[in-house]
């Protein structure tokens, strides 16, 4: 196909080639990625508006226990003193570099 002389025409023909696959590939890719995550979502059957952190269930009060001495041990006040109404999950709106930051500091 191409000679002894590759001209301009040549060169920009193979990069438009070599570039157009590398998309399509990317795209190929990216549709795997969200066919796997649909199959887990799937396989789960755990609806999405259930938050797991949301709070203490009623069977569950173990977790408001816990917080409730944590909470004590970190004002210095008495357990007794704490009532824990609910546990939300907070947004985590650190960086990673921020979060690594405070996991290398408690170690």
């Amino acid at each position: 196909m191409f000679g002894d002389s590759v001209t301009v025409a040549d060169t920009l023909l193979i990069s438009g080639f070599s570039i157009l696959i590398v998309f399509l590939v990317l795209l190929l890719l990216s549709l795997m990625i969200d066919f796997c995550a649909w199959l887990l979502r799937r396989r789960e059957g755990v609806p999405s508006s259930q938050e797991p952190g949301a709070g203490p269930t009623a069977g569950n009060k173990s977790d408001a226990v816990l917080v409730a001495a944590a909470v004590a041990a970190y004002l210095a006040a008495d357990p007794d003193e704490i009532v824990v109404r609910r546990i939300t999950r907070v947004e985590d709106y650190d960086s990673a570099w921020a979060r690594n930051a405070r996991q290398e500091s408690i170690r």
